[in-house]
């Protein structure tokens, strides 16, 4: 299987805490933890290593996608790592690893980077690739 990366690198205007916690808590990932045009009605989220996560995603049409896992790794307000495995048939290549780290620029603008490896194709790559750079505008206006 291939092994593809994509890495997202956002200036968010937010103390890192606060970054930290819309990732970590599962009713504030319901505000945001989608692309733009879908909404959150169902996030679990539990912020320990071993932890599960499972966010579902609904689109307009009222489809849905979900996405569930495992917390790998997580250092309070700094960093938390993920598998993600999109759930049903055709949904994706197995699963993959999702790394958010943040870096404190000051009282109220934290640098989040995030990771996501294990992509098993070029297209994969570009579809998360949007994907994401649609959730983070999402996070964005969720910490405004």
């Amino acid at each position: 299987m291939e092994n593809y990366t994509l890495s997202i690198k956002r200036t968010i205007q937010a103390p890192a805490e606060k970054v930290f916690q819309a990732w970590a808590n599962a009713e504030m990932a319901k505000n945001w933890l989608s692309p733009e045009n879908m909404t959150v009605p169902e996030a679990v989220i539990e912020p320990k290593v071993g932890g599960v996560y499972r966010i579902v995603m609904q689109a307009p049409d009222g489809n849905k996608h979900t996405a569930n896992g495992v917390i790998k790794e997580l250092e309070l307000n700094k960093k938390i790592s993920f598998s993600w495995k999109w759930e049903g048939e055709g949904m994706g290549e197995g699963e993959t690893l999702v790394t958010i780290d943040l870096n404190p620029l000051g009282e109220n603008k934290t640098e989040l980077t995030l990771t996501h490896e294990k992509l098993g194709s070029e297209k994969s790559k570009i579809e998360h690739t949007k994907g994401w750079e649609s959730t983070l505008n999402n996070l964005e206006k969720a910490l405004a």
